[in-house]
């Protein structure tokens, strides 16, 4: 795996036929499992490893290079007010890091909407499925979860009231929350009180259930076709 520069850019790794999508894999298992020990998204090390997942997504995509600059520029857009809003480089008051931390909410959900979409697009017009082929469908569902955290802290930082937790909520409060409800888990803990919250969870649980649904029936049409690869 070597560097180049991808359109003058941005630095990413090339990728090897076969593993598009395991870097991607693997930094948000490392994400998941790190989470819990850096008291949600107060801990620096959060948004340098959701970094590497964003630069992980753009590795993976072959955009158009007006979008690519879009995305490139959310990305670090995103990471900027990140860092800023959980105090990385400066210290600033409460009222400003919510401000900020709103930017960044704001560029991270439209960041993740295009490029699940994308990869959604690009996953389902595989013509052999292969194991990265099931790790970036992994990864995809991954995600829509982290997508609805971060639509549920949008929400959070405007409305205190919109889900049944008392501040301070964590980020890792709100992944559980949204993980829970995109696998219809629903542990009933916290719940969604406002309407705009309520909403937002019918529709990640609905996605959820889709997205498992119909991946699963384009992997067992292309395996009854003989469409499939058993390499790793």
């Amino acid at each position: 795996m070597y560097l180049n520069f991808n359109r003058g850019v941005l630095m990413t790794f090339s990728i090897r036929d076969g593993h598009k999508y395991k870097t991607l894999y693997l930094m948000l298992i490392t994400l998941m499992v790190t989470a819990p020990f850096t008291n949600g998204a107060r801990h620096p090390l959060v948004p340098f490893l959701f970094f590497f997942v964003i630069l992980s997504v753009l590795r993976i995509l072959n955009l158009k290079k007006r979008i690519f600059v879009l995305f490139l520029s959310l990305a670090f857009a995103a990471f900027f007010f990140d860092s800023i809003a959980t105090r990385i480089f400066i210290s600033i008051t409460e009222e400003t890091a919510t401000y900020f931390k709103a930017t960044s909410y704001v560029s991270y959900v439209i960041f993740l909407s295009g490029s699940i979409y994308f990869l959604v697009i690009k996953i389902f017009l595989e013509r052999n499925i292969t194991t990265d082929t099931i790790k970036g469908g992994v990864a995809v569902y991954f995600l829509i979860g982290i997508l609805g955290a971060l639509l549920f802290g949008m929400l959070q930082l405007f409305d205190r009231q919109a889900l049944s937790i008392p501040p301070p909520i964590t980020f890792l409060d709100l992944l559980y929350f949204s993980f829970t409800t995109l696998s219809t888990l629903g542990y009933g803990d916290i719940s969604p009180v406002s309407g705009a919250a309520r909403n937002i969870a019918v529709l990640e649980a609905i996605s959820g259930q889709l997205y498992i649904a119909i991946l699963v029936a384009r992997i067992v049409a292309l395996h009854s076709t003989g469409n499939s690869d058993n390499k790793v």
